[in-house]
């Protein structure tokens, strides 16, 4: 912590753990329902605006009934230009585990690469370290976006293309966030979006209703995307489906709101060294459906369980952005395997962001953790 830091806290200092005021005079507000569409069809609305969105041709976009499925089909896609049609593919620590175990149907084994700490996405370092061990066994590559911020593309693109690999993007957390002025899940062979993901919606839905989309590459055959359409049976309900088409129709002004919010929350906590931000670029532009801080930093000595309980005794829902169970499909995981990775998940939290929350609110949560901060330093 610095003398600055203190000097910004003209409140009580003392938490609600500790008797101390609650700065929220009520509970964050839940965001606000969403109004379903009324078109005729909305299934074939659906896919129409997804690719109208993200600015491709809607004969590369097919809709899925569930995100196995569609994974399915991206990741045989990739095998079916492969160079190999069996062997290990590559992929994140984080941000694409729904895909290790699928890789299994498809003659694949997933084989985990580190993360990089600024990005979140996969190593370019740690592809190049895989290939030269595995390099006769190496049929693809996964990318994915956790938290909605792009991986380190202009890298990725250039290393893959020269080792002439095949690669897929897991997008559901990333849908209309940019790099470099273009769309996430617009490049490789399929990028996958689990919609309800894609949409950042709060809503309750069936359990067994995860509608997907997969968006081939440029180059992809035309007859298996033919037939990928023609042999998918859409069962979700209709009203469902209404919801999420009326959420798309919404989606551009949620996520700018979102990624007002979040420059406001950056802007409220500068100087506090014990609580590092996001790294942002200036060509960079996040989807922001979850706000990602990581603590424990310089001056931070409260563990990651006890920070939480703090925040959320003071009114604000923040929750390990990792779940402890993030590398339960990665074969021959050790402790000590993936540094970056075990240190993301060891000291990041996260808040939901949604247009029911406004500056106001953020103003609160910003002093909040600055005050949990200054408690956190304390010995």
């Amino acid at each position: 912590m610095t003398s600055r830091d203190i000097e910004l806290l003209d409140e009580d200092v003392r938490l609600v753990l500790e008797g101390g005021p609650r700065l929220l005079a009520a509970d964050l507000p839940a965001p606000p329902d969403i109004t379903p569409a009324t078109v005729s069809d909305c299934f074939e609305g659906l896919r129409l605006k997804f690719a109208e969105l993200l600015s491709v041709s809607d004969q590369r976009v097919v809709l899925y009934n569930n995100y196995e499925v569609a994974a399915q089909a991206a990741l045989e896609n990739m095998l079916s230009v492969s160079l190999r049609s069996a062997g290990r593919v590559l992929g994140p620590t984080i941000g694409a585990s729904a895909l290790a175990s699928l890789c299994k149907t498809s003659n694949l084994e997933y084989l985990a690469v580190d993360i990089e700490p600024d990005s979140l996405g996969i190593s370019p370092r740690g592809i190049a370290q895989a290939i030269q061990s595995e390099s006769e066994d190496i049929v693809g590559v996964i990318i994915s976006h956790p938290f909605g911020h792009p991986a380190n593309l202009a890298v990725l693109h250039e290393m893959l293309s020269g080792y002439d690999l095949p690669f897929v993007q897991e997008c559901s957390e990333s849908f209309l966030s940019s790099t470099n002025d273009q769309f996430i899940g617009t490049t490789g062979n399929a990028s996958i979006f689990s919609v309800r993901e894609s949409l950042s919606l709060f809503h309750s839905f069936g359990a067994d209703s995860s509608p997907t989309i997969v968006v081939f590459g440029d180059y992809q055959d035309d007859e298996f995307i033919r037939n990928a359409m023609a042999e998918t049976r859409l069962r979700c309900p209709e009203d469902e489906m209404r919801i999420l088409l009326g959420a798309m129709a919404s989606i551009e002004n949620r996520i700018e709101h979102r990624r007002r919010l979040s420059w406001e929350l950056n802007f409220r906590l500068r100087g506090v060294a014990s609580i590092a931000k996001m790294s942002h670029a200036r060509k960079i532009r996040h989807n922001y459906s979850n706000f990602v801080l990581r603590i424990r930093g310089p001056g931070w000595r409260k563990d990651i369980s006890e920070s939480i309980l703090a925040l959320n005794e003071e009114g604000i829902d923040f929750k390990l952005a990792v779940g402890p169970h993030y590398f339960s499909e990665y074969k021959d995981f050790e402790n000590g395997q993936f540094p970056v990775t075990d240190r993301i998940v060891r000291d990041s939290i996260s808040l939901r962001l949604h247009e029911g929350l406004h500056e106001q609110h953020i103003d609160i949560v910003g002093k909040i953790l600055r005050k949990v901060a200054l408690w956190a330093s304390k010995d």
